[in-house]
């Protein structure tokens, strides 16, 4: 074998490229700092900065506040950055500081929910900086980049076409920088904020737009870039900055580019511009550029180090080589664990005092949130309609946790979706506060429905409301298909819970509140008018009302005589025949010229179709005859020719709050199982793998759910609203609630109207027996107690007559002896009308299933809505107005009396017994301990979130609903 050419020794050479021309001519520190000044007259040339408008007053304003696992305070907020437009942002500020923190902008990459994804709520959490860094004791501000999140243009995510049409002279980066120099600041507002410690964050559109931030704006002490942008030179796709659609980043400068003519400034001297202040860039050799070849990308990432390389020459003449950094590898577009633990380290290294930059073990978090359970919502109705330009659109209204309802706008024929957010006056972190319960397409071609108590005027051809305001106060909500086109061309609608008739003029834009239909019936659930300008609305549910309005006199005139009123619903509609005609537990009628006469059911034509939608209308029929069904809870809709043939599906992306969490138990497998409601989703929690699964729908349930757990003999049982059924499931086997011959979970029994909504369940310590407890149907008053034998499948109701006449129990608990501890309330959700005073507190004795003693733990207090037996033999309850008692079984005697009213309202379950025999509970804005001894309450943690369902203990931890998410606390 032949012997290599020795390899001889040489000296070190400078490295020539095409970047040396960041210090031409520079030999001194005072050379650099007048090239300097040079480089940012240029850059700020480059982005435009004259053309920026006038800054407008910060107007701050905060939307939201979420507890995130006890650490930090996650915030929804907005903020002026033009005259017409405001930015928004999420803000976290860690629990606990003493002192001013550092804060960090952190930018997101190009995603349309990219502030979401920063909190770690969306896809790929290894970007969500926001969290990641406020864990680590900084205040953070992620705000939406201005062509994403809530500023989403009708073209879609990243579409500047509007932007450009604003602001012909601008570009893109400088709008960018200034905003995000706007961020800042808000982080200055801020007493928590140390202001002289404040840095920026990015990844990919996010990343060069740290370091564009940082040499527009000196207040940033240190930036951090990741996966950052291709320079201009050494870059075969580099008229992509200027493209001619998109996202376009320097409109001004297409015309040079096409002829190939560069910028004066190029990316390695906007980077010399932050020098000295810490600057650190990461990102990958065998990134992508789009359209390019990998192998040409590859070489230009590669031209990119030696362009670094150059930077670090202009740090050195700083006096400042220390303050400069840069990581390449090879994983492409990404943010990978060890550049992580670069980018957190080189901010706490330079943001953060020596003393603090070690990290130190904790004790496990006192509140931990493990995430959303079903990360689903409900549609609200669905509605066809074809545009002026022709297009078949679909409109779905939805209903979830998020604090703004949104409507999807489908494109059935593109297969596009748009989400559009109800106007900023519907905003409530209660849930269902916007619900939507009814939509009236309306024969002037616009989409109308309630958003909770405001209405809502959406224009299909513009994309947009264009109307909404409160038209009663004191209304919730209108229901059913009590939304009608009136003679006059107003829109009509009858409201919730006091009945109001409300108008709307389209042509005036003003509301109109013409009185109360019915002076103590609470649901108007239909309205129809005639061709005499009557207007009829049918009403329900405790005793059914047939009322009619005059829409020119503006004479409200009931037509049915009280002597044949009783319980149910009255509904209304128009018959193909033109006439108005009411179906009522009465019989039937024909309404004309405000006058109801009886009429043979044989005489009643079909109904027209109307305009009103029921909330439940999940299909549409599109103008040419196609039949559209949307499964909105599985992201998805299909569209079908008008014989049902041909299916075609269109996946629907949007985004979701989440399902509203209604209960939680513990199953016998030690994991935690709950149900949302709209829609009904079941999910179970792992403690051990710490993994929640969403199992999906029971769909017999629908929109309703499973209102309480018991478990016994290996199962977990829960019964269901709103058809009272008992529902059996088997931890040891897959959940299939679908199965034609082995369900799981399978509906046992069904109570019927007894008890169709819910309220307890318990499992009897004959290791046989279940009990399950609530309200009867709509329009009713009382509540049943169901009995299910798990052994022999047999079942037995106990009414309310039978346990506490016109009382329902909505709590329970049990004796050593095997008798029967119930709370009750006297109201009726239904609509049914309150006779009692109060709620009571009684004993049933188990072997004959009678009732052996009542007694009134607090008077006047509505309900009873907690009881649980304690360690002493004594019954820990609340009541209304979250009045703590203790009473003595035996003697019906209340030991002791507390006002927890400072800790919150109902939460329902509100206790549960640990391992220990301990009584825990929890209010809305507590978790504590009734103490054995003398049933002091202490409490064990106060969350910054307000807790809605309960609970169940496993493992030392106490597990609770937060709206959509599972948490659990400490114990």
């Amino acid at each position: 074998m032949s012997q290599p050419a020795p390899r001889l020794r040489s000296a070190p050479q400078p490295i020539p490229s095409s970047w040396d021309d960041l210090l031409a001519g520079v030999v001194t520190p005072a050379d650099w700092q007048e090239r300097k000044a040079v480089l940012r007259q240029r850059y700020l040339e480059l982005i435009r900065d004259d053309r920026k408008p006038a800054k407008p007053p910060l107007d701050l304003r905060v939307h939201e506040c979420v507890d995130v696992d006890g650490i930090y305070e996650r915030r929804l907020i907005s903020y002026a950055v033009e005259a017409d437009e405001r930015a928004h942002a999420f803000l976290a500020v860690p629990h606990g500081l003493k002192n001013p923190a550092p804060a960090v902008v952190s930018l997101h990459g190009t995603y349309a929910h990219g502030k979401e994804r920063e909190a770690g709520l969306e896809e790929n959490p290894e970007k969500a900086f926001l969290d990641q860094l406020a864990r680590r004791g900084y205040v953070v501000i992620a705000p939406d980049h201005f062509v994403a999140g809530e500023r989403i243009p009708p073209e879609g995510a990243y579409d500047t076409t509007r932007f450009y049409q604003k602001h012909p002279e601008w570009t893109a980066v400088g709008k960018a920088a200034y905003e995000h120099a706007i961020a800042i600041d808000v982080l200055a507002t801020l007493e928590c904020v140390d202001r002289a410690h404040i840095g920026a964050l990015g990844h990919s559109l996010g990343g060069h737009g740290a370091y564009f931030l940082a040499a527009y704006d000196p207040r940033v002490r240190v930036a951090v870039s990741n996966s950052g942008c291709a320079p201009f030179r050494c870059n075969s796709k580099v008229e992509a900055w200027a493209r001619d659609h998109f996202y376009i980043y320097f409109k001004p400068m297409r015309a040079g580019l096409l002829r190939g003519e560069l910028p004066p400034i190029d990316m390695h001297e906007i980077m010399a511009l932050i020098a000295p202040r810490p600057f650190l860039d990461l990102s990958a050799l065998n990134d992508l550029i789009a359209g390019d070849d990998p192998r040409l990308a590859g070489w230009t990432y590669r031209q990119r180090v030696l362009m670094l390389m150059k930077v670090m020459d202009a740090y050195e003449l700083e006096g400042a080589a220390g303050n400069f950094a840069f990581y390449a590898h090879g994983q492409g577009h990404a943010a990978p664990h060890e550049a992580r633990q670069l980018m957190y380290g080189w901010l706490d290294k330079h943001l953060k005092p020596p003393a603090v930059t070690q990290a130190r073990p904790v004790s496990p978090a006192l509140l931990v949130n493990h995430g959303l359970a079903a990360a689903v919502s409900e549609s609200r109705g669905v509605c066809a309609v074809r545009d002026a330009a022709g297009r078949n659109l679909v409109l779905t209204l939805l209903l979830d946790l998020s604090p703004l309802g949104s409507l999807l706008v489908t494109d059935v024929d593109a297969g596009t979706t748009r989400q559009i957010r109800f106007p900023e006056s519907t905003r409530s972190d209660t849930w269902a506060a916007w619900a939507p319960y009814a939509s009236l397409l309306s024969r002037n071609g616009r989409f109308y429905t309630f958003a909770g108590p405001t209405l809502l005027e959406f224009d299909a051809d513009r994309r947009e409301f264009t109307f909404h305001g409160v038209p009663a106060a004191g209304e919730s909500c209108c229901v059913e298909t009590a939304m009608a086109d009136g003679p006059d061309g107003r829109i009509y609608a009858a409201l919730h819970p006091h009945a109001r008739l409300v108008s709307y003029d389209p042509a005036t834009r003003q509301v109109h509140d013409h009185g109360r239909l019915d002076p103590v019936e609470q649901y108007p659930h239909s309205l129809s008018c005639d061709a005499a300008g009557w207007l009829y609305a049918g009403i329900g549910t405790a005793r059914w009302n047939l009322v009619g309005f005059c829409c020119s006199s503006g004479e409200i005139r009931p037509l049915v005589g009280e002597e044949i009123r009783g319980p149910g619903s009255a509904k209304v509609f128009t018959g193909v025949d033109g006439r108005v005609y009411a179906d009522t537990p009465g019989g039937w009628y024909r309404l004309h010229a405000g006058v109801a006469e009886p009429v043979s059911a044989t005489d009643v034509p079909a109904a027209t179709p109307s305009g009103a939608r029921r909330f439940q209308n999940r299909a549409a029929m599109l103008a040419d005859g196609r039949r559209v069904t949307c499964h909105l809870a599985e992201g998805r809709m299909v569209v079908t020719d008008a014989a049902g043939d041909n299916a075609r599906e269109i996946a629907i992306e949007f985004q979701s709050g989440g399902a509203l969490i209604t209960s939680l138990g513990l199953g016998p497998d030690g994991r935690i199982y709950g149900s949302t409601a709209h829609p009904m989703h079941f999910f179970s929690y792992d403690p051990r793998a710490r993994r929640i699964t969403d199992h999906g729908a029971i769909k017999a349930i629908g929109g309703g759910n499973i209102c309480a757990w018991a478990g016994q003999r290996g199962l977990l049982v829960g019964p269901a609203y709103p058809h009272g059924d008992f529902y059996c499931y088997d931890p040891a086997q897959p959940f299939a609630p679908e199965h034609a011959t082995a369900p799981n979970p399978r509906a046992m029994v069904r109570f019927e109207q007894h008890l169709i909504r819910p309220r307890a369940c318990l499992a009897h310590p004959d290791g046989e027996h279940v009990i399950a407890a609530g309200f009867m149907d709509y329009g009713l008053v009382g509540g049943g107690l169901g009995i299910v034998n798990l052994t022999t499948g047999e079942s037995m109701l106990l009414t309310h007559d039978q346990v506490v006449p016109r009382h329902s129990t909505i709590t329970l608990t049990v004796l050593p002896s095997g008798d029967l501890i119930g709370g009750t309330s006297v109201l009726a959700p239904g609509g049914g009308l309150v006779t009692e005073p109060e709620g009571v507190v009684y004993r049933l004795d188990w072997a004959s299933r009678t009732v052996m003693a009542r007694w009134v733990p607090v008077p006047g207090a509505a309900e009873v809505f907690g009881v649980e037996l304690g360690p002493d033999g004594l019954i820990c309850g609340v009541t209304t107005g979250s009045q703590f008692f203790v009473l003595d079984p035996a003697s019906g005697e209340v030991v002791h009396r507390a006002d927890l009213s400072d800790l919150g309202g109902l939460v329902r379950p509100a206790f549960a017994r640990g391992p220990d025999g301990v009584v825990y509970g929890l209010l809305s804005r507590a978790v504590f301990r009734i103490e054995p001894e003398d049933h002091r309450i202490t409490v064990i943690a106060r969350p910054a979130m307000a807790i809605t369902a309960g609970l169940a203990i496993a493992d030392g931890r106490l597990y609770f609903g937060a709206q959509a998410h599972v948490w659990s606390c400490r114990l």
